[in-house]
């Protein structure tokens, strides 16, 4: 479980709370810093942001007893079971430029190859992208690349990415 607390409200938080790691990992995200704290007694993950400098932020919780690692705490738990059971849907295409089109779409089945390109020439044709090419002479265009992956494989990825052994 994750909450997220403003920085005040983290630091009083931490002040109170004697169960706590005494680890704080941090992620310098441009201007913010990330802060995360792990409660391993309430199974769960304290975060914070602030835009405050990482000398700041790490002489006031030193001051509190507390060690600052560069690192972040992800609470995957939940994040995992949303990203389950969806289809991702890419298609590349090309166009007038040097770089090739990408069209992407999310399903809770797996699509037909007919499905997304239906569905990617009612968006053109809706958007006015596209005027004046029928359906038939659309789909059989060579230009097309379509992948469809399980969102269990994308968040294998995710998990692989964010492995600090990696």
């Amino acid at each position: 479980m994750l909450l997220k607390l403003p920085f005040k409200t983290f630091l009083n938080t931490i002040k109170e709370d004697k169960g706590l790691d005494k680890t704080i990992y941090y992620e310098i995200q441009g201007d913010k810093t990330i802060l995360t704290l792990a409660n391993f007694k309430n199974n769960c993950t304290l975060q914070c942001s602030t835009g405050f400098k990482l000398s700041e932020i790490k002489n006031e919780l030193t001051a509190k007893g507390y060690t600052l690692s560069e690192g972040r705490w992800f609470d995957t738990s939940q994040d995992n079971e949303r990203m389950l059971g969806y289809w991702i849907t890419v298609i590349t295409y090309p166009t007038q430029s040097e770089t090739p089109g990408i069209w992407i779409d999310i399903n809770y089945h797996k699509p037909e190859t007919m499905e997304s390109l239906k569905k990617m020439y009612d968006e053109f044709i809706q958007s006015g992208d596209l005027k004046g090419v029928s359906f038939d002479q659309f789909n059989t265009h060579p230009g097309f690349h379509i992948m469809n992956l399980p969102s269990e494989k994308l968040l294998g990825l995710l998990e692989n990415n964010n492995d600090p052994s990696n």
